[in-house]
């Protein structure tokens, strides 16, 4: 059943400036990343001009950022965050803290970048458990990297996953890090 109090994607549809283009209007979905956005078909650079082929890539969105919005409420969290965009914010938080070196920064970039690109750049947050980290230890290790080094991509991860802006139950168990869990001193 539908909540009747969403619009249905064939109310979301509009055009600019006299364009033929076609865009939805999810702003109504904006704490989950909704927005005004051009309906692009897949494998196209420019937004259609087909009203049905708009709706269809419509409905699909919709329905995306719905269950972006019942995750976040299911889950309690602030907002939905990708691994990608949480890092980016996370990074600028403790740039602007005054608290860490360019060094340490520059180091904790890479060591997310390499996490991002192992778990998937647009892996949330929320859903990396136990398992996942302890299976990405095994690819570390296959590739030769010491205990110690592991480590350090371990805190990494720790950290962007209990930052204290990021509130959420799941988060609140990994308060002991997954460092100290899976390799412990």
């Amino acid at each position: 059943m539908s909540d009747p109090t969403v619009k249905p994607p064939s109310e979301r549809i509009f055009t600019r400036n006299g364009s033929p283009r076609l865009y939805a209007d999810f702003r109504d979905f904006r704490d989950v990343g909704g927005g005004q956005e051009a309906m692009i078909p897949e494998g196209q650079t420019r937004a259609t001009t087909d009203r049905a082929v708009a709706e269809t890539i419509a409905s699909k969105r919709l329905e995306a950022l719905k269950k972006r919005r019942a995750l976040r409420t299911d889950t309690k969290l602030d907002r939905v965050a990708s691994i990608t965009e949480y890092a980016a914010e996370h990074l600028l938080k403790r740039a602007e803290s005054n608290k860490v070196t360019d060094g340490w920064l520059a180091q904790t970039q890479k060591y997310l970048t390499e996490a991002a690109e192992y778990f998937g750049a647009g892996r949330l947050l929320h859903t990396i458990e136990l398992e996942d980290v302890e299976q990405w230890v095994t690819q570390l290790r296959r590739t030769g990297l010491a205990d110690g080094s592991i480590h350090h991509r371990l805190s990494a991860l720790s950290n962007l996953l209990c930052d204290g802006s990021l509130v959420h139950r799941k988060a609140e168990k990994r308060r002991r890090s997954f460092s100290n869990r899976i390799m412990p001193r």
